[in-house]
C-alpha cells in the first residue's frame, strides 16, 4: 500500500510540473483504483465478523493454568458464561477443523503444562485430569454436535492434543539446551 502511495505521489509531482502524458494519467487512475480496493479490504478485515463471539472476562487463548481454572470455575457457576464459551468455541471452529489443530485458539501451550486426560502423573509433575473439567468435555461436545464427539472420541483427540503440546515443549527445551551447549563450546575455545 505504501509502495502504491509513493508511486502515485511521483506521478502527481510529474503532472504538477507540467509533464502530463496520457500514460501517466492511466497509471494514476490505476493506482487510485488499487488504493481504493486496498482501503476497502482493510476496512472489511478490521470490522468484527458477524459471528464474532467472546467470553466475558477472558482473553483467548488462555495463557496460564490459573486462567484455565478460573474459566472452569466460572463456567460451572454461571450458565451465561458457559453459553458464551460454547458459542465462542462454535464460532472459532465453524469450519470444523480437527480439535487437535484448533485447540491453540482456545488454550496456549503454556496453560496446558499441568493437564492431561486422566490426571495420571509422577509425584514430581502432578497433572490435573481434563476429563473432570466441564470446559474440556461438556462444552466441546455442546459446541460441535455435528462432529460426533463422543466421550471416547473426545478423549482420543485431547490425548493427541496434549501429546503434541508436550512434543513442542520438548523440542523447544532441546533447542535451548543445544544452544547453551554451543555457547559454552564457543566460550571455551
Amino acid at each position: 500500500m505504501e509502495r502504491i502511495k509513493s508511486q502515485l505521489a511521483v506521478y502527481k509531482r510529474a503532472a504538477a510540473n507540467g509533464m502530463v502524458e496520457p500514460e501517466n494519467l492511466r497509471r494514476i487512475k490505476a493506482l487510485r483504483t488499487q488504493l481504493a480496493v486496498l482501503d476497502h479490504t482493510r476496512v472489511q478485515l478490521q470490522r468484527p465478523s458477524s459471528n464474532y463471539a467472546s467470553v466475558r472476562g477472558f482473553d483467548f487463548p488462555l495463557a496460564s493454568g490459573d486462567e484455565v481454572e478460573r474459566l472452569e470455575k466460572t463456567v460451572r457457576q454461571d450458565r451465561q458464561v458457559r453459553a458464551e464459551f460454547v458459542r465462542y468455541l462454535a464460532t472459532k471452529n465453524s469450519t470444523h477443523v480437527d480439535l487437535v489443530d484448533c485447540f491453540g485458539l482456545f488454550f496456549a501451550d503454556s496453560s496446558m503444562v499441568n493437564y492431561n486426560w486422566n490426571g495420571i502423573s509422577s509425584h514430581r509433575f502432578p497433572k490435573r485430569a481434563m476429563k473432570t473439567y466441564s470446559i474440556f468435555t461438556d462444552c466441546f461436545q455442546d459446541a460441535w454436535p455435528g462432529l460426533g464427539l463422543t466421550t471416547d472420541v473426545l478423549a482420543f483427540k485431547l490425548k493427541r492434543t496434549v501429546e503434541k503440546i508436550n512434543n513442542r515443549r520438548n523440542v523447544q527445551h532441546s533447542k535451548r539446551r543445544r544452544k547453551a551447549r554451543m555457547i559454552k563450546i564457543v566460550e571455551i575455545e
